[in-house]
């Protein structure tokens, strides 16, 4: 009978509540078009064909309203309400957020993490998706949409994800540590032990990577421990994290 090991996987941070107040944006007015006043004709006058009337001009798209006061507002609710394990109400906080401000990079992470944690794998990797787009050098939001694959069981776009974090940053530990199980689970055990000597590499005393190299070099059966995102202890400092900038 194979002994059974442990092999440690996605450790993701919940970003630092926002304790700043930035002024909210000024609304943009919707004007109507004007319409045309019907031609007048005089009594007994021939009646004469009016011009081909001219196709209307597309409706121009009209920029979603910001207010930064209320996304801040919600977000620090949400960072609250997660604390709390309340991670129902922080969704719903977070929505508010990204309901405000469209593109509050550090509310749609969060509610992909808060997502995962209630079991809302493509929910938490849509999320997550979008902060990427939002921000392309947010390494975490591809770790968390690795993980929401790899729950999903799509291995392939998970290990892609963790590949493309790596070739940004390969001194990443945790990292290196998640595509070692992912390599190991789709049978390249040389790569995955590579991949946990590289993250000894980096952190020598860290004793549960060198169990896992471990576990895949004796070739033993995974049982896959899930970690819940930690949650914060205690408020951030004021300057531990501030909205983006608008474009």
């Amino acid at each position: 009978m194979q002994s059974k090991a442990t092999l440690t996987i996605f450790s993701i941070t919940l970003l630092a509540c926002l304790l700043v107040t930035l002024p909210a944006s000024a609304q943009s007015e919707s004007t109507s078009p004007d319409t045309a006043p019907a031609a007048a004709t005089e009594p007994g006058a021939a009646e004469v064909s009016p011009p081909a009337a001219e196709s209307p001009a597309p409706p121009e798209a009209v920029a979603p309203s910001i207010n930064r006061n209320k996304a801040i507002d919600a977000y620090n609710k949400g960072i609250q309400f997660f604390n709390a394990r309340n991670y129902k109400g922080a969704i719903g906080a977070f929505s508010d957020a990204v309901t405000n401000d469209p593109e509050f990079v550090d509310a749609w992470y969060n509610r992909a993490v808060a997502k995962d944690l209630t079991g809302d794998n493509e929910g938490a990797m849509l999320d997550a998706n979008e902060a990427f787009r939002l921000k392309p050098d947010m390494m975490q939001a591809l770790e968390l949409r690795s993980r929401a694959k790899e729950k999903s069981g799509d291995l392939q776009g998970s290990f892609d994800d963790l590949n493309q974090v790596l070739e940004k940053d390969s001194n990443r530990p945790d990292t290196l540590n998640n595509r070692a199980m992912i390599r190991y689970k789709i049978g390249d055990k040389e790569g995955a032990i590579a991949d946990l000597e590289a993250a000894i590499k980096l952190q020598p005393n860290r004793q549960d990577l060198k169990m896992n190299r471990d576990t895949v070099t004796k070739g033993l059966t995974i049982t896959k421990v899930e970690q819940a995102p930690p949650a914060q202890s205690k408020p951030p400092t004021a300057s531990a994290r501030k909205a983006l900038p608008k474009k």
